[in-house]
């Protein structure tokens, strides 16, 4: 008898922008430019909250800008980034433009196939978290993903033979980026991308880079549990974070300014299958679900690496991870659990350096 059990993904949220720990549950009254300043021309920023559903859950932007005509551009252009990357990278829209170019390479053989930039930065960002990870986040992963989500809906391991076959489509050494910068790729037919561990954290990049373009500078954007986070806001050292660890209701607080921050585990998303415990987290290199329960925040210095990073660390393990992130300068807090170990008995590693 198959038991399936799924509870929902691990969250985290902006609870404050506060030097001093407090919480606030609405922005502070902000006196209009030039009163309470020694200078009429001393511009007074105000904080503002924008949200709206993309890439599958909440995207937020929080920020402080000069007005609000100025603040709500800066929004709709932060949010026209986010939708690009989607577009861009959606495994669930058939029309996005990752599945028209698989649909290309299966076409034209060895044919190099035009992509957007867009497209191109989040291909190469992947391929690097491919490389430095040795694998353990590979960008390619998509065959034994969906191979994987179909067997564990069903509450079956899935055919011996299409594991195998699966696993041969996966292989991120076998793509190459073209042109400088890339504006094409070549990669195998049968290839097919899965962004899932990128997309978010690269999306919160991107609209994090649109705010500085339109002038906001002191920002943090979450989009779906991942952070990319700016300049710290005006009187305060940094972002105040919290942070669901995915060890039940536990939470950690970051202050953090000018990185990124992401989680990633299964302590809480597994299927049972013949008294086995998998995760719906995918090893590339076997193509099955992990069996070590995992969860890893990571800090590092942008979204997209701190979004791969976390990925690939719940792979690799705490020990396993430990190279890469001291490597890249990144901080991690690892939450491990052994088969038949009681939840209330956690083993917490951290690893990496983070400045």
């Amino acid at each position: 008898m198959h038991a399936v059990r799924a509870t929902a993904c691990l969250l985290a949220a902006v609870v404050a922008a506060s030097g001093d720990g407090a919480t606030p549950k609405s922005p502070p009254e902000v006196p209009s430019i030039g009163e309470g300043s020694s200078s009429a021309a001393e511009v007074v920023l105000e904080r503002f909250e924008f949200q709206r559903m993309a890439m599958g859950g909440e995207a937020r932007l929080v920020f402080y800008a000069p007005d609000e005509p100025r603040a709500r551009l800066a929004a709709i252009a932060a949010f026209a980034e986010i939708e690009a990357v989607e577009q861009a990278v959606s495994d669930w829209r058939d029309s996005s433009e990752v599945r028209q170019v698989e649909t290309s390479l299966l076409g034209s053989p060895g044919q190099p196939v035009p992509i957007s930039e867009t497209l191109a930065c989040c291909l190469a960002r992947s391929l690097e978290a491919s490389r430095e990870s040795d694998g353990a986040f590979d960008v390619t992963i998509a065959p034994v993903v969906s191979l994987w989500r179909t067997a564990r809906r069903a509450g079956g391991m899935p055919p011996e033979e299409a594991r195998r076959e699966a696993l041969s489509l996966v292989g991120h050494r076998r793509v190459a980026l073209h042109g400088e910068p890339p504006r094409s790729v070549t990669a195998p037919p049968g290839t097919r991308f899965d962004f899932g561990g990128i997309g978010k954290g690269f999306g919160a990049d991107r609209a994090l880079a649109e705010l500085r373009r339109q002038g906001v500078t002191r920002a943090i954007v979450e989009l779906g549990g991942d952070f990319a986070v700016g300049e710290a806001p005006p009187d305060a050292a940094g972002w105040r974070v919290e942070v669901r660890t995915g060890l039940g209701d536990e939470r950690i607080v970051l202050v953090l300014r000018d990185c990124g921050v992401a989680t990633s585990g299964d302590l809480e998303r597994f299927a049972e299958i013949d008294g086995v415990r998998y995760s719906h987290l995918v090893d590339p290199r076997t193509g099955l679900g992990l069996t070590r329960s995992i969860a890893a925040t990571v800090i590092a210095r942008d979204g997209a690496t701190a979004d791969a990073l976390a990925t690939a660390t719940s792979v690799l393990g705490a020990e396993g991870a430990a190279g890469m992130l001291d490597r890249l300068d990144a901080a991690a807090r690892i939450v491990t659990r052994s088969p038949g170990e009681p939840t209330e008995a956690p083993v917490i590693v951290t690893r990496g350096a983070w400045r």
